[in-house]
């Protein structure tokens, strides 16, 4: 089973930015973190103005990155 490294993140629709949070886990791993940010944000785009969550998988040996969003909470 490949290793993975995993993050949980709570973002607005389409406006996700590269906190400190997301650069200690990514950055150690030499990937393009801007990158990352912007394929975030484009398949968030349709939440504009909703906190969704959103699960970044990425494969430590291939650098292959999995972006799932998920569904808004209800309050």
């Amino acid at each position: 089973m490949p290793k993975t490294e995993k993050l949980d993140l709570m973002i607005e629709g389409g406006n996700a930015k590269p906190d400190a949070f997301i650069a200690q886990k990514l950055g150690p791993l030499k990937l393009n973190i801007a990158d990352i940010i912007k394929k975030i944000n484009d398949k968030t785009a349709s939440f504009k103005g909703m906190k969704i969550p959103v699960k970044v998988e990425v494969n430590i040996v291939s650098k292959e990155v999995n972006i799932d969003v998920g569904t808004p909470p209800t309050t």
